[in-house]
């Protein structure tokens, strides 16, 4: 695949995405696959509902989308539009 997203609700450090990249780079695919790894920061994260601190770490789906959407936009892959549910935004 051209672009790998890893998103989790956990830390990046230590998480899944990092694990995927210690694979790809040891399988000498990492130079021919983007990746993209989303999870919380480690920093402390303000007190709020979850939509309010996955937003405070640009982790809800309109902070998502819009990034992915940026990072990919120079690769030769084509994403299908995508509409981000109410609920989710």
């Amino acid at each position: 695949h051209d672009v790998l997203v890893t998103l989790e609700e956990n830390a990046i450090e230590g998480g899944v995405g990092e694990a995927i990249l210690r694979v790809l780079a040891k399988t000498q695919h990492l130079s021919t696959t983007q990746v993209l790894t989303y999870g919380l920061p480690d920093r402390f994260v303000e007190h709020g509902t979850q939509a309010q601190m996955l937003a405070s770490c640009s982790l809800d789906a309109r902070s998502l989308l819009s990034d992915i959407q940026r990072k990919v936009s120079n690769h030769s892959c084509n994403l299908a539009p995508i509409a981000v549910d109410s609920h989710l935004a």
